[in-house]
Parts: structure tokens; sequence; C-alpha cells
């Protein structure tokens, strides 16, 4: 394991142990179309008021992984983050937060906030548009071309779900806590919404 790793895996762990919960960290390859390039996945499990809460967080390196590099667009580093927390104890809203700050939106001076919310249920929708941490990741998805976080809630076999993806091309802790405190915060009010 690397520096920059020992860091991510100190950051994890700690997660891990501040929800009581447990952390494992694994190396292996992906194949980029021209070689094998390390991959390197850190994972948290942990129960959060009666929701199972899964967050991985994935580093896939290329040959422009130097430090000092110049950013490389699409031949950079891609950190893939997810959070899925699932229940099976209510049943919930459908809804879905996601980026939309196109060229043409901001040609025409529209939704300054970059992102839209999709719910049939109205305080939830309302909830969604007005949190000040999805006010605050989004506006700096607006700053980053490649940072198009996405937020969902929906029924699988039985299960609802609430889910966070996202993908950068420099880690970024800082980001990773706010989405950690969302997350929690979307949880306690879905579950006072039942």
């Amino acid at each position: 394991m690397n520096k920059r790793e020992e860091e991510k895996a100190l950051f994890f762990s700690k997660l891990a142990e501040e929800n009581n919960g447990e952390y494992t960290y694994s190396e292996s390859t992906w194949f980029n179309g021209r070689a094998y390039m390390p991959l390197n996945k850190h994972k948290v499990r942990f129960i959060y008021r009666d929701w199972k809460i899964f967050i991985t967080y994935e580093n896939r390196e290329s040959e422009y992984s130097k430090p000092s590099g110049v950013n490389s667009g699409a031949n950079a580093d891609r950190h893939l983050y997810s959070i899925n927390c699932f229940t099976e104890i209510m049943k919930g809203k459908r809804f879905k937060v996601f980026f939309d700050y196109t060229f043409f939106s901001k040609l025409c001076n529209q939704n300054k906030k970059g992102f839209s919310v999709k719910s049939r249920n109205v305080g939830i929708k309302s909830w969604l548009n007005e949190n000040e941490k999805i006010i605050e990741i989004y506006s700096e998805a607006k700053k980053r071309s490649e940072f198009e976080p996405e937020i969902f809630g929906l029924t699988e076999k039985g299960k609802y779900s609430v889910q966070i993806n996202y993908m950068t091309q420099s880690m970024d802790l800082k980001t990773i806590e706010l989405f950690d405190s969302l997350i929690k915060e979307i949880l306690i009010f879905l579950k006072s919404k039942k």
C-alpha cells in the first residue's frame, strides 16, 4: 500500500470506527484498454438507525498517476464513490437528484442551483431542493466537469434503498465527509415521513 492509499485507509477505518462498523481494503488490477493498472478498493459497512449502509471507494489508477501531473482528462485517475443504504422496515418514496447544469441552461440563465429533483412526493422534493448540503455539493459540481453526483431512492426486491454515486479525478476527503453527513440527514428525514 503506497502513502496515498495509507491516508485513505486511515480515513475510512476511522469512519468505520466512528460508526461501529467494519472496514476492508483490497488491491487488484483493471484493464484500461492498453495495460493492467492498479485498482484499490476501500469498503465500510455499518448500521445506522435500522439502515444497512455500505460505502465503497474505488481508485482506478492510470499511467498518469503522478501527484504533480497535469490534469490529463480522460486518461486521469478515476475515484469512484458510492453509498448504498438498505432497509426492510419501511416503504420509501422514489426520488432522484441529478446534475442539471448543461450548456443550454447556462446560456438561458436557468437552473442556477445546478441540480434537479424528481419525485411525486412534494414534501421530499421540497426538502431535497432546499437542503444546504445538496446545494453545496452541486455548486461544487458546477466547477468540476467530471463531478456529476446522483442521489436517488427506490424500492427493489422488497427493500427500500437510498444511493449516492459519483466520480472525481482526484481524491477529495472533504466531499466524502459531506456525503456521509448528507446521507444520514436524508435517512432521518425519510424515517420521519413514514
